[in-house]
């Protein structure tokens, strides 16, 4: 009994010990904080570029910086309180090239990255997860994308653009025709919350390219361009002279400073032999011309050229050390973390038969960024991260990569990962820098970052928007609207695989198309260019023909499109997928192929009310009160009855998506 009352006092003085630190984390993963936080001295790195201030006070109500003065100056009543003595305060990191997909979030904060340009690539899904996160609704790094980038017409030399002309408009990449459409669809994307456009490759015509520009700058918004590639009508000089804000990889820079014939891009080939033979009068001719039109550049060094950093073993190890974390594998997808922990593995670049031009090249790279810095020019610390560099960690690496290989000075790295990227954002007023009226994006740090970039990684404190970010990785982190990336989140899944049954079942006489069934006259010459597997769960038989409905028969059904047939937004395409939560019951409408009379639609797993127009056509029902809460919802077609897998298919369709965004 004695040892029992001891066990159980334990336990409760253990609990009420812990009761309010498990209340306090609590509120700030719930991103609920006291109206004033106060940082209490440390010493202040602004990002100006000036001399570092010591103990010092700021001050931040809501998500703004209210005063920055003196530690021990009179403090708001009822301030929650950081204590900074000892440390470092910076302003929070930007990745100003990242492949976003939701599951990255955590990951960049934890690192001190509050903020990262995307590359336009997550469609809807983007449009409302950004509000998500400016709404204070869903906890990420303030996001600098916009819904869809551009290509130009035919394709761009991008293989796989456009397949089927079914999916939807905002499916990146989107090719531009003319300068007209241009002009609209640059406004159709700024319209819908776009922080800038941008093109996945120089084969845009320059009319084009100057409509956008034109359209996006009047707007107060950017442009930028992987410039060159293949069939690229764009190189990098000319971007520039267009007005192209930032340029993503520095596609195109080394085409326009050798003489050694184009292999960079998507075009195929190693860039840096390109950059092994740099003709030092071109290079000093576009450092001027991009020095004076503003043109940053973005790098991703990491991406450029794994394998040669001095520190890649070192960023492998610590790679390796965060994808063993078991909170963070709860939910960050296993097969993207492999095939990003396979970079390391057998670099090409590194390789006995090519590592001496390669890393001539290499440094002939970092040797032209550089003297694009002492010239007045902006280089902004990117990593491609998400699909070839790791996101978060990411960032830390290519700044010691431009602090090691490139010997840039500490303070200039800072800035190409804080002011720089704001001001290529044209938001330099709003945040970049610590400053009173700025949004209160802070990072603190315990050692000197001037001393030795690495520091920046031994963080204190991470504040985003005001708000005192929870450490280490919640297995609870998620987003409402999902996706699985690495990049493009579709409206229909395997769409090509629907094109190509469209197309089997015409051939072999089975359920015939529709008239007025969308993409009913494309789907034949198209088959053989769709993927040769089937969605996820269908049978291996699953391409093969349909008998139609009879009863001992069930045909396999697809879906190609589906139409809220509502405008809850301007955007007349963006409404088709995307209706506000609490919506009114509303009747979709879902195209494809293989409906009968006993087919069924599901809702997030939910049967719901279905109707069948024919046999390429069917409705369904969706109550309001599944359409209540902001998510991306699947819609799925199974068809009831026997059948026979091997012939028919296992009755279920792929998959569609509805988005319930915030009202």
């Amino acid at each position: 009994m004695s040892r029992l009352r001891s066990s159980l006092l334990i336990f409760l003085a253990f609990l009420f010990a812990a009761a309010p630190m498990y209340l306090r984390s609590r509120t700030l993963a719930q991103g609920a904080e006291p109206g004033v936080l106060v940082v209490e001295g440390g010493t202040l790195i602004d990002g100006n570029g000036g001399a570092p201030v010591r103990d010092v006070q700021i001050v931040i109500q809501g998500n703004r910086i209210t005063n920055i003065g003196r530690k021990g100056e009179n403090r708001p009543a009822n301030a929650q309180v950081i204590n900074g003595d000892g440390k470092f305060i910076l302003p929070g990191l930007w990745d100003s090239l990242d492949n976003f997909i939701w599951n990255q979030g955590e990951i960049l904060l934890n690192n001190g990255v509050t903020s990262f340009i995307g590359i336009g690539d997550m469609g809807e899904v983007g449009v409302v997860y950004a509000d998500g996160v400016k709404r204070g609704k869903i906890r990420g790094p303030r996001p600098f994308d916009w819904p869809v980038h551009f290509i130009g017409a035919g394709g761009g030399g991008i293989p796989g653009a456009n397949r089927t002309g079914l999916e939807s408009p905002f499916q990146s990449p989107h090719p531009l025709t003319a300068p007209e459409d241009a002009k609209q669809w640059t406004k159709r994307v700024l319209d819908l919350g776009g922080a800038a456009i941008s093109f996945q490759n120089g084969g845009v015509s320059e009319e084009t390219f100057k409509a956008a520009v034109e359209v996006a700058h009047a707007a107060g918004k950017s442009v930028g361009i992987r410039a060159g590639g293949a069939r690229g009508n764009i190189g990098a000089r000319d971007a520039a002279l267009m007005g192209a804000d930032f340029i993503p990889r520095s596609n195109g820079i080394a085409a326009v400073v050798t003489a050694v014939q184009d292999a960079g891009g998507f075009g195929g080939g190693n860039e840096l032999q390109q950059w092994a033979e740099m003709d030092e009068a071109k290079a000093a001719d576009l450092i001027k011309v991009l020095v004076q039109q503003k043109t940053a550049l973005v790098p991703a060094f990491l991406q450029k050229a794994p394998g040669l950093p001095q520190g890649w073993s070192r960023f492998e190890l610590q790679a390796r050390r965060m994808f063993s974390d078991p909170m963070l594998m709860s939910y960050y997808p296993v097969t993207r973390a492999q095939a990003m922990l396979g970079n390391y593995v057998d670099p090409p670049n590194a390789r006995p038969n090519v590592v001496e031009v390669n890393a001539k090249g290499y440094q002939n790279a970092l040797r032209f960024h550089g003297m694009l810095i002492e010239a007045g020019g902006r280089v902004l610390i990117g990593t491609d991260g998400g699909n070839f560099s790791l996101p978060g960690l990411g960032v830390h690496h290519e700044m010691q990569v431009f602090s090691e290989d490139m010997k840039l000075p500490a303070m200039k790295i800072i800035q190409a990962a804080t002011k720089w990227p704001a001001e290529t954002m044209r938001v330099q007023s709003q945040i970049g820098t610590v400053e009173v009226g700025k949004l209160a994006d802070l990072l603190i740090v315990d050692e000197d970052p001037l001393q030795n970039i690495a520091n920046l990684q031994k963080i204190a404190v991470v504040i985003a928007d005001g708000k005192i970010q929870p450490r280490g990785f919640q297995p609870w982190y998620w987003s409402p609207f999902g996706g699985e990336g690495p990049i493009t989140i579709p409206v229909v899944d395997d769409i090509d695989w629907a094109v190509m049954l469209r197309a089997q079942r015409g051939a072999r006489g089975g359920a015939a198309a529709q008239p007025g069934a969308r993409g009913a006259d494309a789907g034949e010459g198209r088959g053989a260019r769709g993927q040769a597997g089937a969605p996820a769960g269908a049978a291996p038989g699953a391409v093969g023909g349909g008998r139609g409905g009879g009863l001992g028969a069930r045909p396999q059904p697809t879906i190609e499109t589906i139409d809220s047939r509502r405008q809850d937004y301007a955007d007349p395409d963006f409404s088709k997928v995307v209706v506000k939560e609490g919506a009114p019951t509303l009747n979709l409408k879902i195209t494809g192929i293989g409906y009968f009379p006993r087919s069924v639609v599901y809702f997030n797993d939910v049967p719901v009310p279905t109707r069948v127009v024919n046999g390429n056509e069917i409705e369904a029902r969706i109550d309001e009160s599944l359409l209540r809460a902001p998510g991306r919802y699947p819609v799925v077609v199974k068809n009831a009855g026997l059948a026979d897998p091997a012939k028919l298919g296992d009755g279920t369709s792929n998959r569609g998506w509805l988005i319930v965004g915030y009202r």
